[in-house]
């Protein structure tokens, strides 16, 4: 402890952080379902998924490339998303879309992590329920 903080809790008193955050973006498994979420919707470039994922979490969570680029890429080593460079604007950018196979291990997963979240949910709430109870 410095300076009697807790460094576990220490700039969630400040606004700097929060359990949100924490708890559901630091899940690369999730936010790579939620990529292939959003890429059923439709194509997009690196860029317009962390904003698309910013604007999503209400500014929760702003991604950073870091971040997104190696799920990207990991996504597309399995065959799940492939990218397509494009040259119609100033500079090359790689638009990101679901492939078939993507499609279809997404629907697969869906219903299991479905489940897994609703039940993360129902313990969230447990907590919420016991610690701040009136």
């Amino acid at each position: 402890m410095k300076n009697g903080k807790c460094s576990l809790i220490k700039g969630i008193e400040e606004g700097k952080g929060t359990l949100f955050k924490v708890s559901f973006f630091s899940s690369a498994r999730l936010i790579a379902f939620y990529i292939m979420h959003l890429l059923i919707e439709k194509s997009f470039y690196g860029k317009e998924l962390m904003e698309r994922i910013e604007k999503d979490s209400e500014g929760t969570w702003v991604p950073n490339s870091g971040f997104i680029y190696p799920i990207l890429k990991k996504l597309s080593q399995e065959g799940l998303v492939k990218g397509k460079w494009s040259d119609r604007s100033k500079h090359k950018k790689c638009i990101y879309s679901i492939t078939p196979e993507g499609e279809k291990i997404y629907k697969e997963v869906y219903p299991a992590l479905k489940k897994d979240f609703e039940e993360f949910l129902g313990r969230l709430k447990k907590i919420e329920e016991e610690v701040f109870k009136e």
